[in-house]
């Protein structure tokens, strides 16, 4: 996984976990700061409708090209 540690260090790298993982990829993230400048994002919380707990990133895409007119 941090195989290519050299060409990752100093990187800025977003992650988009589930609503329902943020809190865990945040704290698992904290001791990998050495790595690259993590940023984890909160997107999928913010977006999850009501009753969905794994609401991910590809939920949001197909809901949004579902909405888009043709």
């Amino acid at each position: 996984m941090f195989g290519d540690y050299h060409r990752k260090h100093g990187r800025d790298v977003v992650v988009i976990p589930d609503c329902d993982a943020v809190d865990e990829w945040t704290q698992a993230l904290k001791g990998m700061a050495d790595l690259a400048n993590f940023t984890v994002s909160d997107f999928c919380r913010r977006m999850a409708p009501d009753g969905q707990p794994k609401f991910d990133i590809a939920d949001y895409l197909q809901a949004q090209r579902h909405a888009m007119p043709f």
